[in-house]
């Protein structure tokens, strides 16, 4: 058995670290205790010992303790590995040399650097040696780096860690890698176990197709990154930052910026059955060429995020923060906002959905865009639930906030959806298929449709198709320059209970609710305080339906019929006050097209 890396738990020295590094099966959970703090401290000193020593010798370095300082900058192989000494061709112990000894020889589990720069510059890809290229890790080791730095030299990636080895860096940054055209992983390759704390991985390249993981490529191993930076980045392929291929990726307190890809995951792209979790951490200002401007989800793969920003990243397709194939995305306390899906086609400027099983909870989703559909949110299929949300200020041309098309299925529960703005329909919720529930203290307010035509508006909700059912909450102050100040219905059922809904606007018709094919029923609601020109309370155009039951139509103006209601189509009203209202023809109701079927509490309405 090799000796298990104590010394990364009392480097970290963070007992919820541990637990996740104990996932990965780098270390055994170890207490925080002053027992460690001191063992940390003794380790600390030993490897300041082997540093004094390492400068000190030019016949090589002897493994003392399980450790061996490197006391030489240039890139030299290990003359005789296994000897139990770290010594290139001229006696000095390099990097190359160090981890070539610690393959061969088990004693040897931990590498000291100096703060210096290591750059790499004998080249040879596809050796499994560690002698030229990058540098292969095939055991258990850590590596101290002490601000140390690492250069690729644009000659391979850094570090290859092979199926079975686990390799620790702590203090280090890595810089310049580049493996030859079609490799994945710029800086770092991992088949086994890795753990990075305190490590900047800065400007690192995988060119060419096919080629994943600006950065770091996990080939279905597992890698934890702790209170590190990973940025400006760049994949020819997906997966900006870290491309992960199955296996696991943890990131804790960890950033992930300005990396981009030519294809999809400007940040992070999690492919195969892969798992990530992001607790603390800050993916922003990424970009991709495909979907997923921060984070991609594959169909089997499973990805979380608690405490962390998903900010500022742009993506040329769908998705500007997020886009999840059709697996598993959970997201909670934390930030979806000033992201962008451009190009044509581009859809959920916060999260796309294409078919998997979203949950984002209690976080902020703001000032997000998608040149088409879904400022915030985009979903064609799968299930999408958005709890306790703040949704605000997002535009998109429609659905400002939220977009539901397909047969997916959406709840928006206890969420504010304010100031959001659509370039043609549906201000905050544009739905054309599928089924959307409102429920708890769900708040409408102050959006806004553009629309300009006859089949576009609805200031707040558009439906075009779903079914739409709201139980309880606010549609309140929205607006459009079309029909539908509040509501615009133009296929498919929607059903409000127990909703306020008021002070709403529309140039044309409907300030409170148009329908213009569908159906509308409202039960105990209150439809106040709106303005139209026509049917500022309730509009219903030839092939629509409206009836309500209980509640009250009051206190609507509008500027030439039907200050109440207005019906061309399908009214039916019981038990419900239609009082208060204004308009100079019908100031409560206004039957614009006799016989139809206008009644209120079973009597019909004239002309």
């Amino acid at each position: 058995m090799r000796r298990p890396l104590l010394v990364l738990i009392t480097l970290i020295g963070c007992g919820c670290l541990a637990g996740a590094v104990q996932a990965l099966g780098i270390v055994p959970r170890m207490p925080f205790s002053e027992a460690s703090v001191d063992a940390g401290e003794a380790s600390a000193a030993r490897d300041a010992a082997a540093a004094r020593a390492g400068a000190a010798g030019r016949d090589g370095v002897a493994v003392r303790d399980g450790r061996v300082a490197v006391n030489a900058t240039a890139d030299r192989p290990d003359v005789d590995a296994g000897d139990g000494r770290c010594a290139g061709p001229k006696g000095f112990c390099t990097l190359r040399a160090a981890v070539m000894e610690a393959n061969a020889n088990e004693r040897l589990d931990r590498i000291v650097l100096s703060h210096r720069t290591y750059a790499l510059r004998r080249r040879g890809g596809g050796e499994e040696r560690g002698r030229r290229g990058d540098i292969d890790v095939r055991t258990s080791l850590t590596i101290a780096g002490r601000g140390a730095r690492i250069r690729g030299n644009g000659i391979d990636r850094v570090f290859d860690v092979a199926h079975g080895a686990r390799l620790a860096v702590v203090g280090v940054r890595i810089a310049g890698g580049r493996p030859p055209a079609g490799e994945s992983g710029g800086a770092i390759r991992n088949a086994g176990h890795l753990s990075l704390t305190r490590v900047t991985l800065l400007r690192n390249t995988a060119q060419g197709d096919g080629a994943s993981g600006g950065a770091i490529f996990n080939d279905g191993g597992a890698i934890l990154l702790s209170h590190s930076q990973v940025n400006r980045n760049r994949a020819g392929a997906a997966g900006g930052a870290i491309a992960s291929d199955g296996g696991t990726t943890l990131l804790r307190a960890t950033r992930v910026l300005v990396n981009s890809a030519a294809g999809s995951g400007g940040g992070l792209h999690v492919a195969g059955d892969g798992v990530a979790d992001l607790r603390d951490s800050r993916v922003e200002r990424n970009r991709a060429a495909g979907a997923g401007g921060g984070l991609w989800v594959a169909a089997a793969a499973r990805a979380s995020a608690s405490g962390t920003s998903v900010d500022a990243n742009e993506s040329e397709q769908d998705g500007g923060g997020v886009y999840v194939e059709g697996g598993h995305l959970r997201f909670d306390a934390g930030s979806i906002s000033h992201n962008r899906a451009g190009g044509g086609t581009g859809a959920g400027g916060a999260v796309h959905n294409a078919g998997g099983t979203v949950v984002v909870d209690e976080s902020d989703l703001r000032h997000n865009a998608a040149t088409r559909n879904g400022g915030a949110v985009a979903a064609v299929a799968g299930t999408t639930s958005l709890t306790h949300l703040e949704l605000r200020e997002n535009s998109a041309g429609a659905g400002g906030a939220v977009h539901l098309s397909g047969a997916g299925r959406m709840q928006i529960d206890s969420s504010v959806l304010q100031d959001n703005r659509a370039g043609s329909s549906g201000g905050a919720l544009w739905a054309g298929g599928g089924a959307v529930a409102l429920t708890g203290s769900t708040y409408v307010v102050v959006n806004s449709a553009a629309g300009s035509g006859a089949q576009e508006g609805g200031g707040g909700i558009f439906n075009a198709g779903a079914r739409i059912t709201i139980n309880g909450g606010t549609v309140a102050g929205n607006r459009t320059a079309a029909s539908g100040g509040a509501i615009l219905e133009r296929a498919g059922t929607l059903v409000a209970r127990d909703a306020d809904i008021y002070r709403n606007a529309a140039a044309a018709a409907g300030g409170g609710i148009a329908v213009d094919g569908g159906s509308v029923h409202v039960q105990d609601c209150a439809i106040d305080g709106s303005t139209a020109a026509r049917g500022a309370g309730v509009y219903v155009g030839g092939p629509g339906t409206f009836t309500s039951h209980g509640g009250r139509i009051s206190g609507n103006r509008a500027g030439d019929q039907g200050g109440g209601l207005w019906s061309a189509g399908t009214i039916r009203v019981a038990r419900t006050a239609v009082v208060g209202n204004d308009a100079p023809a019908g100031p409560d109701v206004h039957n614009a097209a006799p016989p139809a079927s206008f009644t209120v509490d079973g009597v019909p309405v004239g002309s």
